[in-house]
């Protein structure tokens, strides 16, 4: 991770108390995982096809879990639970207290709406 502040400093100078540290190496890759299609907002920057509406083919909460064994099998340390607006499925506790269960580094990335 960059850590802007800290270079910043580092380059002000040597008083400044700041050194720049090497960030360590990742042990798995980090996914971003789009739970859900549907969000509640329709932001014109937002990368993904999302309405106020339920889509079909969504995953089930059995799926879903299904899913985050095989992330955790592969070596993902850190999942970041997204969507459209992860908060309006029904399940997103459920979800999030498993991936803890797991060993992952869980987030949220949410519109907060």
């Amino acid at each position: 991770m960059f850590r802007l502040t800290r270079y910043l400093n580092y380059l002000a100078g040597p008083d400044s108390g700041s050194t720049p540290v090497a960030c360590a190496t990742p042990s798995g890759p980090v996914v971003i995982w789009n739970l859900i299609r549907r969000c509640n907002l329709t932001c014109m920057h937002c990368y993904s096809t999302s309405a106020d509406r339920d889509f079909s083919g969504e995953l089930s909460t059995g799926e879903a879990l299904v899913v985050m064994e095989d992330l955790r099998q592969f070596g993902v340390p850190v999942l970041i639970l997204s969507g459209g607006e992860p908060l309006l499925r029904k399940d997103i506790f459920t979800l999030s207290q498993r991936a803890r269960e797991l060993g992952f580094y869980v987030a949220l990335s949410t519109n907060a709406h």
